[in-house]
């Protein structure tokens, strides 16, 4: 077997055989030693000849015939042994050698695994951390955003005073909106900055409605709303925050200081809770919805309280020490009016915030305006001083007229105006109501038939009437109203409801008036009398009819007039 011929020197020197060489033909000797002289043996001869052993640069295979001659001594006897073993030695070499290389192989193949993982974990990294700072840019840039609205917002409330109309403004058409610039679609809703225009379009729509209660929870809701908004209670004595036909149901839901409140013509239904109320006494309620009020103090001066806005209007007049109060709220005039009757004396108090004038009447007109009192039709009855002579007239025209009904009726004027409620089946029970309608003198009276006039102050002429349209009117010996039947479908329209006693016991009963048909509510009896009050005894919950026709025969006792007398 030939062995492989390895460099054994650096590039540009001489391998180290050939320095052996070299001092051997100094020294006078061949340059390879002398062994078939010496008797070597036949393999040390071949290797000496330059056999299979030896290399083109003097390699390895010199290296090693040196190494047997020096070990072999000078004949060579042990170096054919020894040969053979190196000759082992050197395939076990090259088998190493295999193995190192493929070792080497596989290192570098696993190196090149590692980078190429290493590398495919970096860039993956990268990739993530890229990611990430795109979100991180984006999340800076939205904040930037925010930041922006919020010093904006800021600085709009900051500076109302500049950029906001005052408050008292001159009302324009609502169905023309402004033309203030327009949010952009992509900013916070924040309800703060919405228009003004358009909050004021929305309150002006509550206003309109009688919806007061809105609108102030409307001006509750920021800072820019209330200074964009009339405050009622810089002008208490303003029309537009003065409830209309709202009527306060007084027992049926009471309960301290709470109370129902019902819009006549609207149809809503107002559950509201009164703090103020345990300050003062509670006398009695109005056709509009205001309570009467009397201070604690003596003299227990009138005081009328709007529920919807919590004003107060303060008046100089003492309220009656009567346990059934009737009044009337009248803001037709340059100041407000309050009329209270006291049935004890036949006195009627007519009072503004800073004034009283007392009208005493015979027993007979007493019960005519008494009834005038109880429909809300003491502006149009009588005025105060200053007053037109016309509306003056009107009144007593109309009252004459009233009177050539009753005369053609031959009625008696005490059982005609009294305000005790009718009997059942009594031939001779005809009564008259006098209520508000729609600022028309309307006057209903009540026989064995129900037939309605409504007074003309232009022409002076009493009509009678066949139909009221789309309401329906209620009639009771403490109040009348009408109502608005589409806001009501349990009341049919163009009818009259009424009360009718038979003993302790009332029923409701409805009039058509156009058919004259008359029929009851219910089968079985709506009220019980106990003591001085009707109570409903139908199942609950209790119907709208029931509620109303309550409203109109039951008026609460004046917790005045309770105290005094406890």
């Amino acid at each position: 077997m030939r062995l492989p011929s390895l460099p054994l020197s650096r590039p540009g020197g001489r391998t180290g055989g050939g320095r052996v060489a070299e001092r051997r033909r100094a020294a006078g000797c061949s340059a390879t030693p002398d062994l078939e002289k010496k008797g070597a043996s036949p393999a040390a001869k071949e290797m000496g000849r330059g056999g299979p052993l030896e290399g083109e640069d003097g390699g390895l295979g010199e290296m090693l015939l040196l190494f047997v001659w020096r070990i072999g001594g000078e004949d060579g006897s042990g170096g054919a042994e020894s040969m053979a073993c190196c000759m082992r030695e050197q395939r076990r070499c090259s088998i190493d050698m295999r193995i190192c290389l493929l070792l080497v192989l596989l290192l570098a193949l696993l190196d090149t695994f590692v980078r190429f993982s290493f590398t495919h974990f970096l860039v993956i990294n990268c990739c993530r951390r890229i990611g990430a700072l795109d979100s991180a840019m984006d999340s800076v840039l939205e904040i930037q955003n925010q930041a922006k609205q919020q010093l904006q917002r800021v600085a709009m409330a900051a500076a109302p005073i500049e950029v906001l109309p005052p408050c008292k403004r001159q009302k324009k058409n609502p169905s023309c909106l402004g033309t203030s610039p327009v949010l952009p679609a992509t900013s916070t809703a924040d309800w703060s900055s919405l228009q003004l225009d358009i909050v004021r379009r929305i309150a002006d729509s509550f206003l309109a409605t009688n919806d007061i209660d809105c609108y102030m929870d409307l001006r509750t809701v920021c800072h820019s709303w209330r200074y964009a908004t009339d405050d009622p209670k810089e002008n208490i004595l303003d029309y537009q925050f003065l409830p209309r036909r709202w009527i306060i149901l007084d027992e049926v839901f009471q309960s301290g200081t709470r109370c129902l409140l019902v819009n006549t013509a609207t149809g809503r239904i107002l559950h509201k809770e009164l703090p103020l109320l345990s300050d003062y006494y509670i006398v009695t309620t109005t056709l509009d919805g205001f309570f009467v009020l009397a201070d604690r103090r003596p003299p227990h001066a009138a005081r009328v309280f709007n529920p919807l806005t919590g004003g107060i209007i303060p008046f100089t007049v003492p309220v009656p020490p009567e346990v059934k109060v009737t009044c009337s709220l009248c803001f037709e005039f340059a100041s407000p009016m309050l009329t209270l009757l006291s049935k004890s004396c036949c006195k009627i108090y007519i009072s503004s915030p800073h004034s009283i004038r007392t009208e005493n009447f015979e027993i007979s007109l007493y019960g005519l305006f008494r009834r005038a009192v109880k429909g809300d039709l003491a502006g149009l009855w009588w005025l105060p001083a200053g007053s037109s002579e016309s509306a003056e007239t009107a009144a007593v025209n109309a009252i004459g007229k009233i009177s050539n009904v009753m005369k053609s009726l031959h009625v008696d004027p005490l059982k005609f105006f009294s305000s005790d409620p009718p009997d059942m089946g009594l031939a001779d029970d005809t009564k008259c109501f006098l209520m508000d309608f729609g600022g028309q003198l309307l006057a209903t009276i009540k026989g064995q038939l129900v037939q309605i006039f409504r007074y003309e102050a232009k022409n002076g002429v009493l009509l009678h009437l066949k139909s009221i349209g789309n309401h329906a009117i209620f009639l009771g010996h403490h109040k009348c109203l009408a109502v608005d039947t589409d806001m009501f479908p349990l009341i049919e329209a163009n009818c009259v409801y009424y009360t009718e006693q038979l003993g302790l016991s009332a029923r409701i009963r409805k009039c058509n008036i156009k058919d004259e048909k008359v029929e009851s509510i219910s089968e079985a009896v709506d009220f019980v009398k106990q003591e001085k009050q009707f109570v409903l005894v139908g199942d609950r919950p209790f119907t709208i009819i029931q509620l109303l026709a309550s409203y109109t025969i039951n008026i609460r006792d004046s917790e005045l007039a309770l105290h005094q007398i406890t």
